[in-house]
């Protein structure tokens, strides 16, 4: 027997009563976030997009930042699955936007990825063409010799498994109770939610450090370099909030040489 926990008005009534109490549980998150939130902005006001490539790597960026403001509001919610599957496209934003940063001529194989089909009623319309997939390859994405690139690919990897494929990470958290099939719609384990919070606000915090490296040379030097500062500082308090207010995540990050979500965090790169 399968067993629906509720109906769509009863889970709507109950969306709003606990997005009020996580905003109260995980206020200092939420500070944390939209300080982070505000890097991102100053990001867009640096940036100056003249150049087909540069509108493309702003372009990426602001998937970046949608996913990142989709993300928390879902973390709010307690859904903390479907956060994981708008970080995991934010995070192939971000390798897509390094690959063509570092590699300019991939540029017109990005843009064609889906030319040459004659209508979109075509099934083939939505494969994209044999030199994207291989330009633009998972193993390619996360090919940078800097460390952090491996922890992203984790991440993503990941988020595929448990957030982004109905496989059987999708139906991992799925219960028997009695004689009935349950899937509870909102996390329920605030240590679980915790982790979540710092992951993503880790996660983000990468991801803003890649799309600045790629943009940074496109504006004003002086403001760059005073943006540079503030998302050091950013990280530099963000480990401060984690000690302080989950400090068996911070033992065990700096107990661990594995790439891994709060290591990011922890080791500046």
């Amino acid at each position: 027997m399968i067993e629906v926990a509720k109906q769509l008005t009863d889970y709507l009534d109950q969306e709003i009563k606990i997005n009020e109490e996580c905003c109260k549980r995980w206020s200092a998150e939420m500070k944390a976030a939209r300080d982070l939130a505000l890097l991102y902005d100053r990001l867009t006001v640096l940036a100056r997009l003249n150049d087909p490539l540069t509108l493309t790597l702003g372009d990426l960026f602001l998937i970046a930042q949608s996913q990142l403001f989709g993300a928390i509001s879902l973390l709010l919610r307690r859904r903390r699955s479907d956060a994981e599957l708008l970080t995991r496209r934010a995070i192939e934003a971000a390798a897509m936007t390094n690959r063509l940063f570092r590699h300019p001529e991939l540029l017109e194989i990005f843009a064609c990825a889906h030319d040459g089909i004659q209508s979109r009623k075509d099934p083939a319309h939505w494969q994209p063409s044999g030199k994207f997939k291989s330009s633009f390859s998972t193993r390619l994405l996360f090919s940078e010799p800097e460390e952090f690139w491996k922890t992203l690919r984790i991440d993503y990897d990941m988020m595929s498994v448990m957030a982004a494929h109905a496989g059987l990470g999708a139906t991992a958290t799925v219960v028997t109770v009695e004689d009935r099939r349950v899937l509870a719609f909102f996390e329920t384990n605030d240590k679980d939610l915790d982790r979540a919070w710092y992951h993503q606000l880790a996660i983000y915090w990468a991801l803003l450090r890649v799309f600045f490296a790629s943009l940074k040379g496109t504006g004003d030097a002086n403001m760059a370099d005073v943006l540079s500062a503030d998302i050091r500082k950013w990280r530099d308090a963000a480990n401060l909030l984690l000690q302080r207010r989950v400090p068996w995540m911070a033992e065990r990050s700096q107990g661990n040489t594995q790439p891994g979500p709060v290591d990011i965090l922890v080791v500046p790169f």
